[in-house]
């Protein structure tokens, strides 16, 4: 049997595999030479200098432009209503609180 696991069938893994590509994409521009005016030579982190300068233009260059905090937003009306359907559901199919039920809240 072969298992595979994707951002289809696993969407947890999305921010994962998101920030894998930014990692890609830096490296592939650090080959490329495109931040040697940043103190990056070609192709080249091997020292101290540089891994602050890779961290700088990941958090200031890389990383503000794919939004990986929208993965743990939530849209708070939307679950208040799925909650408050859940709530009245509940309340009618038990007859709790006879006085709530139909109201909305």
């Amino acid at each position: 049997m072969d298992v595979t696991y994707n951002c289809l069938n696993c969407p947890h893994l999305r921010p994962a595999f998101l920030l894998d590509r930014v990692l890609a994409r830096l490296s592939a521009d650090i080959e490329d030479g495109k931040w040697v005016d940043r103190g990056l030579p070609k192709g080249e982190v091997n020292t101290e200098e540089h891994l602050d300068t890779v961290r700088a233009l990941l958090y200031d260059n890389y990383l503000p432009q794919v939004n990986l905090y929208e993965f743990f937003l939530v849209d708070t009306s939307e679950i208040l209503d799925a909650f408050e359907k859940k709530v009245s559901t509940f309340m009618n199919d038990t007859g709790l609180c006879p006085q709530l039920r139909g109201d909305t809240f």
